[in-house]
């Protein structure tokens, strides 16, 4: 699993992404996670799930244009109850 972090001092993970979509072939399937507080209120929700949404987007985007085929890349939102990083977690299948 690698860790694509977002906001104040996250670390570019660009090359990284790119090391996974070169090494997975064209055999690799990407389960990309975005974890977002369940403890919100509406409208604070609403911008969590978009800025979630946003960033998964981004890694997938990323993901595709270093070759990985869109079909082989799935997004996913996951509640979290506390006040989880803004991330995006990597799975490679």
């Amino acid at each position: 699993m690698l860790v694509v972090g977002f906001g104040p001092g996250a670390v570019d993970q660009a090359a990284a992404l790119r090391r996974l979509a070169e090494t997975s072939g064209a055999t690799g399937r990407f389960h990309l996670v975005a974890p977002v507080p369940t403890n919100l209120a509406p409208a604070a929700a609403a911008a969590a799930l978009a800025q979630a949404s946003a960033d998964a987007r981004t890694v997938a985007d990323t993901l595709a244009t270093d070759g990985v085929p869109p079909e082989h890349i799935t997004l996913a939102l996951a509640g979290d109850a506390g006040h989880p990083p803004r991330e995006v977690r990597v799975h490679l299948r």
